[in-house]
């Protein structure tokens, strides 16, 4: 059984339509908290609001709905605007680039060449590390 921590039934804005089994894990993209499913007389969700156990994604990350995990937001496209946006972080060794894929967000992970260069946010490229206050 899944540690979970607190618990409520499910209301307007809990995905409980999407349930179809005991225990599996439903959510909006992009939120921090997702659900796992439950039966009674019908499908419900719990709904976890924690730190560190089951239902809540780690600070800094987001529930994927189609992988069922928590990743970082640029990973998924929480943050694009725009087909072909770059995301990055600052003296990270990848960065992303959006794209709309049937109505959803997504991006694809690019790594920065040639090795020892970093993503700078502020050219959208990769650049010696050297160069960059990281």
């Amino acid at each position: 059984m899944l540690p979970y921590c607190n618990s409520t039934s499910g209301t307007k804005g809990y995905p409980w339509e999407e349930c179809r089994e005991m225990d599996q894990v439903v959510g909006v993209k992009c939120e921090r908290s997702y659900f796992v499913c439950d039966f009674g007389d019908t499908w419900w969700t719990r709904e976890v609001l924690c730190n560190n156990c089951v239902g809540d994604c780690p600070r800094g990350k987001v529930f994927d709905n189609a992988t069922e995990i928590c990743v970082l937001p640029n990973t998924i496209g929480c943050d694009c605007t725009s087909q072909g946006e770059i995301l990055g972080t600052l003296c990270d060794t990848k960065y992303y680039v959006c794209n709309l894929l049937n109505g959803d967000w997504r991006t694809n992970e690019v790594a920065c060449n040639p090795e020892g260069t970093v993503f700078d946010p502020s050219t959208n490229s990769c650049r010696p590390v050297a160069d960059l206050t990281c």
